[in-house]
């Protein structure tokens, strides 16, 4: 019996990890700048060669960025854009949807060594210019507990999932890998 779940698992985690290729493509390995690496994804009507960096000017119309960023000083660069970036008033905030390794910067655990990171996501929530979304099946696969990251962040079922929702109701979406 332990076999065949151990078995099926695997098969499940297999086309997970699949469909997030074929969905998503092989993220870049090492942006030269977080400028050139948060592009909108391409639509099912966009082709992917409208790709352009996030804009300078207020967002037009609701955005989303799909993270995928593991190191601290690519999250902090992401943030801080962010925190530099003129304000729609009209918009809602910036859907920030974590559903990777980045997760563990947000956590009680490692509040001490990542504080600052955590702070400033906090003022931009505060302000209303981004909202953090996590992805529960990632936390669930680190071990990680709602009641483990701040109050401020906002718990998702599947951080992919929320992205194409997000995307269904009108949002931009935008990729930081």
């Amino acid at each position: 019996m332990r076999l065949a779940l151990f078995i099926a698992a695997g098969f499940i985690t297999g086309a997970i990890v699949a469909v997030g290729l074929i969905v998503y493509g092989e993220p870049q390995k090492d942006p030269a700048s977080v400028q050139a690496a948060v592009q909108p994804t391409a639509r099912r009507e966009t082709p992917s060669s409208d790709r352009k960096p996030l804009p300078d000017t207020p967002f037009k119309q609701p955005a989303v960025v799909d993270v995928s960023l593991h190191r601290l000083d690519e999250i902090t660069a992401l943030l801080n854009r962010l925190a530099d970036m003129p304000r729609n008033p009209d918009t809602p905030p910036v859907a920030l949807v974590l559903h990777g390794d980045e997760i563990q910067f947000f956590t009680r655990e490692h509040y001490d060594e990542y504080r600052d990171l955590v702070e400033l996501a906090g003022r931009l929530d505060a302000s209303q210019a981004i909202e953090v979304k996590v992805c529960r099946t990632k936390m669930r696969m680190m071990g990680i507990q709602e009641d483990d990251l701040p109050s401020f962040v906002e718990t998702v079922p599947f951080g992919p999932g929320e992205v194409l929702w997000l995307d269904y109701q009108g949002y931009e979406v935008y990729t930081a890998f």
